[in-house]
């Protein structure tokens, strides 16, 4: 995919992007571009750290091994670098704003669990509860959770 990934809350052409989302490259108008790069607001896809727009070996659909280390062990997310980024945008954002931004999120479980290890705010964690729950409960397609309601006649 051509286009950016957002590194601070953004508003372009009257849409509101936060930390860790990715804009299609025709939705920032070419005039702005290097402004918001410069400003940090934004940064290519595939650019290295320093922001010289540099391509680096590492595709972003390629997935990368996470550690997350639990009381039972090491649970190993398999991430691509955008569902990182985004996780960790969205761990760097305000109780309120992460909220918003968990609510609006696809389904990724990996980035999900990653949020919820890296982030200790209770507000968060049910946020993320409540994001977990609502998709097993479209999973369903009965407005139940898993094994909720099962066997009763």
């Amino acid at each position: 995919m051509d286009g950016y990934i957002v590194k601070k809350k953004s508003t372009i052409l009257k849409k509101t992007y936060l930390p860790g989302e990715t804009v299609q490259k025709d939705a920032v108008p070419s005039d702005l571009v290097g402004v918001l790069i410069e400003k940090g607001y934004i940064m290519e896809i595939g650019a290295n750290s320093t922001g010289t727009g540099e391509q680096t070996n590492v595709d972003n659909k390629t997935p990368i091994k996470v550690p997350v280390y639990t009381q039972d062990g090491v649970l190993e997310l398999e991430m691509t670098p955008e569902d990182i980024v985004q996780a960790i945008g969205i761990v760097q954002l305000n109780a309120n704003d992460a909220i918003t931004a968990i609510k609006e999120m696809d389904d990724k479980d990996e980035a999900l669990i990653l949020i919820d290890a890296l982030d200790n705010r209770k507000t968060v964690k049910n946020a993320i509860r409540a994001k977990v729950g609502a998709a097993t409960e479209e999973d369903t397609g009965d407005g139940k959770a898993e094994g909720e309601g099962a066997g009763d006649v």
